[in-house]
């Protein structure tokens, strides 16, 4: 307020108040200075109360921790398919999972079923469910990844991924995650259960979806 007397004054951040009785709230203060005839500076301006969306952000960030948290837990990697763009993104664990290195994140879709140990028809099956996902559908793929390199073991991934609408209340993504099920389907082939055959390891893609 003393810096200058044209300034305005707007709080960028909520300050924390504590009335006797209640609870602590948080209020925005926002002020002009004007000057009587008598030269005597005086602040005109509003206090606005957002205890509620401070709240609110609290409990937001409260529920993201928990749910990063049960997201390490189960080593999901975090991905993201935007159908409009046919472009797909995965975060660095969701990378490990494709056999990629954290720098090749940005995929197309072609160039990230590509990945899969699929035949060209059940990619075009896959396309076309990614289509039909964006508008509630969930989708989901569960098959072997194609191999990298000479002698890498085969390594099976699961993506399960549903539609969110962004802010714009238009746009539409699908997004999901991914995990290693390799030992999952060998524990479930030394317990006697037969390891599907391709091409039916791809897994229908669909509400129901397959899971192993």
């Amino acid at each position: 307020m003393a810096s200058s007397p044209t300034d305005s004054l707007a709080a960028p951040a909520a300050l924390g108040v504590e009335l006797p009785g209640q609870r602590i709230g948080w209020r925005i203060v926002r002020a002009t200075p004007s000057r009587r005839a008598d030269v005597q500076e005086v602040w005109h301006g509003l206090v606005t109360d957002v205890t509620a969306q401070k709240e609110r952000e609290a409990d937001a960030a409260g529920v993201q921790q928990r749910w990063r948290t049960a997201v390490d837990a189960a080593q999901l990697g975090l991905i993201t398919i935007d159908p409009k763009a046919s472009t797909v993104s995965l975060d660095a664990r969701a990378c490990r999972h494709h056999g990629l290195a954290p720098s090749r994140g940005e995929l197309t879709v072609a160039e990230w079923l590509a990945r899969f140990a699929i035949d060209a028809p059940d990619r075009g099956a896959l396309i076309e469910q990614i289509g039909r996902s964006a508008q509630g559908e969930t989708f989901s793929i569960a098959c072997p990844m194609r191999h990298s390199g000479a002698g890498e073991p085969e390594r099976h991934v699961e993506v399960i991924a549903q539609a969110v609408t962004m802010a714009d209340g238009c746009s539409q993504l699908l997004v999901g995650s991914s995990r290693d099920v390799t030992a999952t389907l060998h524990i479930e082939l030394a317990t006697g259960a037969a390891l599907p055959t391709a091409p039916s390891r791809t897994g229908k893609a669909g509400s129901g979806g397959s899971r192993p």
